[in-house]
């Protein structure tokens, strides 16, 4: 699906709605949303077919700093790959 809609002329997934990366605090601001691993997957797929991507952080509500570095750990692992 994600290689068609680049050769119909998609470029970038941005934005993505990526929240936080942790399911603890997906599970309260987002639960109808992929989960992180699905959100994690959905991107590696999209830029095995060569669509750029980009991730936002929502943060300060109900995440503690764990989960801030979490989301950043699994984005950094994201790109490393």
């Amino acid at each position: 699906y994600l290689q068609r809609l680049k050769e119909a002329g998609l470029g970038s997934l941005p934005g993505t709605a990526a929240e936080v990366l942790d399911d603890e605090v997906r599970a309260i601001i987002c639960p109808d949303k992929l989960s992180t691993q699905e959100w994690l997957d959905v991107v590696q797929a999209a830029h095995a077919v060569g669509l750029k991507t980009t991730s936002t952080l929502m943060f300060g509500h109900v995440e503690a700093p764990g989960a801030i570095a979490r989301h950043l750990v699994r984005l950094r692992a994201l790109q490393r790959r």
